[in-house]
């Protein structure tokens, strides 16, 4: 039996480490791919600081 929790966790780092954990050598080409996958670009970029927010 697995389990799989349904709620996110985030790290306190910034969202572009969040978005990377795991694949520590993704591309900044792959990291916006990620966002946009999930409907999150436009609002990350719309932070002061971008992917670098914390």
């Amino acid at each position: 039996m697995g389990l799989v929790s349904q709620e996110p966790s985030l790290f306190a780092t910034s969202i572009k480490e969040n978005i990377i954990f795991g694949k520590e050598d993704a591309t900044e080409d792959e990291i916006v791919e990620a966002a946009r996958i999930c409907n999150a670009h436009d609002f990350i970029s719309l932070l002061p600081q971008g992917y670098n927010t914390q």
